[in-house]
């Protein structure tokens, strides 16, 4: 996804450390792809923190590549519509 040098590292290193509630978000704007990943979390509360809270990074990330108005409520949508498609299998 062309994430590469001191944020891959980053990356890497939150997800290895095994340690409750670390999450990260990566997008590269230039291929339209986001990944978000979320570790394991202490309770179910604290993962939907975590799953909104990543889902917003994609909202800002798209919003701006988009320039759709972070106050209106297209936004409010589309993270309605990621949080749901991230949590029904």
């Amino acid at each position: 996804m062309g994430c590469s040098g001191i944020p891959l590292k980053d990356a890497c290193n939150l997800v290895l450390e095994d340690e409750a509630n670390k999450r990260i978000t990566y997008s590269n704007v230039d291929i339209r792809k986001t990944v978000a990943v979320i570790g394991w979390a202490t309770s179910k509360a604290e993962y939907m923190n975590s799953l909104s809270h990543e889902m917003l990074h994609v909202v800002q990330h798209i919003s701006e590549q988009f320039l759709i108005n972070m106050y209106g409520e297209e936004v409010c949508y589309l993270l309605g519509g990621l949080v749901q498609a991230a949590i029904i299998k």
